[in-house]
């Protein structure tokens, strides 16, 4: 949070917060270490699906044939999700009175990957 001063004095009326766990700067400043909503935090997870088969057949008719058959199917997924942010200052406030925000970190999007090869 970019703070005019990182005391817990400063205006007589403390700028206000929207979200977060402290609805103005001064609360913000006073719990900075302690803040809750300043916990980084994320769990990642990969989730994969294989499947694969192989058929090898030699010297059929007499010699003549041979048959190779592959087939493989695999399904990954990663599923990034984060917890915590970040407090901002409003471009037309001032550091000292804000309004500041805070901005809630949010979720990756889900990753899919695929890969197929025929038989």
């Amino acid at each position: 949070m970019p703070y005019a001063n990182n005391t817990n004095t400063g205006t007589a009326t403390p700028g206000s917060v929207s979200g977060g766990c402290f609805n103005n700067v001064l609360a913000v400043n006073n719990n900075a270490r302690v803040d809750p909503c300043r916990n980084w935090f994320t769990n990642m997870n990969d989730n994969v699906d294989t499947v694969g088969l192989g058929i090898k057949r030699k010297g059929l008719f007499g010699g003549k044939l041979d048959l190779n058959g592959d087939f493989l199917y695999s399904f990954a997924r990663t599923l990034i999700g984060v917890k915590g942010g970040q407090y901002v200052q409003s471009p037309k406030g001032t550091a000292a009175d804000g309004p500041f925000y805070y901005i809630p970190a949010a979720d990756m999007p889900e990753c899919n990957l695929q890969a197929r090869l025929p038989a």
